[in-house]
Parts: C-alpha cells; sequence; structure tokens
C-alpha cells in the first residue's frame, strides 16, 4: 500500500533526533524520546490524504488522542530538532539550519511546515 500523506508526515518527524520510529500492532509510529508522546497516522482514509496526525500525548494509549494538522506538528517538532543539533554543534546557524530541514521536509512529505 502506497504511503499516505499523513504516514510521510509521522516517518519524517521519526527521523528527527528527539524521535525513535517504532512498529505498534504493524503501524509505523513515531515516539518522542523526552515523553513518550506517539504520533500516528489516523484510520480514515480521507484524514490520512488531508495530512493530518493521531497524537497520544505522553503515549497513554488508555486517553482519547488529539487529530492534528500534520504539518503544523512537523513545524514545530522541526525547531526542536535544530535546537538540539545547535546545542550539539551539528548546526552553526539556526535559519539556514531550519531552512534545509524544512525544504526536506517538503521534499519527504509533499506537504510543507509552517
Amino acid at each position: 500500500m502506497p504511503e499516505n500523506i499523513s504516514q510521510r508526515i509521522v516517518n519524517f518527524i521519526s527521523k528527527l533526533p528527539h524521535y525513535d520510529e517504532e512498529l505498534m500492532e504493524g503501524i509505523h509510529i513515531a515516539r518522542r524520546i523526552t515523553d513518550g508522546t506517539v504520533l500516528m497516522a489516523p484510520d480514515e482514509t480521507e484524514e490520512r490524504e488531508s495530512g493530518l496526525i493521531v497524537v497520544y500525548w505522553q503515549g497513554d494509549l488508555s486517553r482519547k488522542p488529539n487529530t492534528l494538522i500534520g504539518s503544523q506538528i512537523a513545524g514545530l517538532e522541526i525547531v526542536e530538532g535544530v535546537r538540539i543539533g545547535f546545542t550539539m554543534g551539528d548546526y552553526k546557524d539556526h535559519k539556514k539550519a531550519y531552512t534545509q530541514l524544512a525544504e526536506h521536509f517538503a521534499n519527504k512529505t509533499g506537504a510543507t511546515s509552517l
């Protein structure tokens, strides 16, 4: 089955330094390593093609999840990834690093980060 835009967004986020890619019940998810928050593509076809993602805050699957705009979440997580990279010495220029990562996001997902 070809990846939809929501899954491409989740896959991209899972590659950021503060995320881990996992397989949960056969579904590829992104888990934030700082607090366990889980991001996954929704079940509904229409939502997946709209770029929405399902968020389980702190990884608590017993709580009702939020369905949010994936590009907005990605934009915030890209900023955090750049901040971590800058702190670790991987980047010298915040703005340039953000621009490059945002362009990479657009190329990989077909969406634009906010």
